[in-house]
């Protein structure tokens, strides 16, 4: 095998390491999650450990504004969901 032409291709980073690729903080981050700009299970997930995970393809097609869409009507939906379990309907 040549070493020279090895490739990782990563999925999930680490915050800490995320942040210092990217030049976001780590309070930068957590506004996305508390604002619901970011979804659980899509952009980030939180290890067994409580260590917070980024999915680099998702925060690749956030930047580019593409699934802007969806994840402004999954926000919706999840704000529908909780007015409809705080109503106790």
């Amino acid at each position: 095998m040549d070493m020279d032409k090895v490739a990782v291709q990563l999925e999930w980073m680490l915050l800490p390491l995320f942040c210092t690729c990217t030049g976001y903080t780590p309070k930068a981050i957590q506004r996305k999650i508390e604002d619901g700009k970011w979804v659980e299970g899509r952009m980030y997930r939180r290890a067994p450990d409580g260590h917070i995970n980024i999915n680099l393809q998702e925060y690749y097609r956030w930047v580019n504004g593409v699934g802007a869409r969806a994840a402004m009507e999954d926000r919706r939906e999840r704000n529908v969901e909780r007015r409809r379990i705080t109503r106790g309907a």
